[in-house]
């Protein structure tokens, strides 16, 4: 019996070895996945914005990416405007402006809703239309309501949203600086909001223009099918 267990000795010594290799074995394993992942990861984001034209892929080029739609601007995804969620109450407290919409600053519409464009290798559709204006130009209200948010957006720039009752949003953008209103402040159409600046940085145009957007219930509409017979 002594023997028997003299001869197993060895074996006890040996298994934490192992054990010890195997716990190795893994994590260098884990490190390599990791480093895999790094080195084949996405490149950053580049500030590349081109217009695109349907029809312009032509035979041996490669095949057009998807295109992604710009998504309404919400403060709660990068922390930004912390604290100005829509208030429920008195947006139930205003019903739907009667009034024509009035256009909120002269200027052509240089990038119509629904355009497609370009940032980088990836597509994206205009979520509202972009009008041309000199910097510095002062944007109104272009219907009455109550400001919901008021923030700077990493795409959009310095922007303000007003909600008008019966479930529609207003959105100015790329505003030269923090607009002139707050949150719960009462506007009328005609009020002043801030000035047209060039703060996007990921939008469909550069430069100086206003990027106006109209919502309702959360689904974009297009600005123009209101703007048509108002002020302007």
């Amino acid at each position: 019996m002594k023997k028997v267990f003299t001869s197993l000795a060895p074996l006890k010594r040996i298994r934490p070895g192992k054990k010890t290799s195997l716990f190795i074995a893994y994590l260098l394993g884990v490190a390599f996945l990791i480093a895999l992942v790094i080195w084949r990861g996405p490149a950053g984001n580049r500030l590349e914005i081109t217009q695109y034209i349907p029809g312009e892929v032509g035979a041996g080029r490669e095949e057009q990416p998807a295109i992604m739609p710009e998504r309404p601007f919400d403060p709660r995804e990068d922390g930004l405007g912390q604290g100005l969620l829509p208030n429920e109450e008195a947006q139930a407290a205003h019903a739907m402006p009667q009034e024509d919409m009035r256009w909120p600053l002269e200027g052509p519409v240089i990038f119509a809703h629904q355009q497609v464009y370009r940032i980088g290798n990836q597509l994206r559709l205009n979520v509202g239309i972009n009008i041309q204006a000199a910097a510095g130009a002062a944007v109104q209200a272009a219907w009455p309501g109550m400001v919901e948010q008021v923030a700077k957006d990493p795409r959009l720039g310095w922007l303000l949203q007003i909600s008008h009752g019966g479930g529609y949003l207003s959105q100015y953008a790329n505003l030269q600086e923090e607009p002139y209103v707050s949150v719960g402040d009462e506007v009328k159409s005609g009020d002043l909001l801030g000035v047209v600046g060039e703060s996007a940085r990921l939008a469909a145009s550069t430069g100086a223009f206003l990027h106006f957007s109209v919502y309702r219930d959360g689904q974009a509409l297009d600005p123009l099918q209101f703007l048509g017979q108002g002020d302007r």
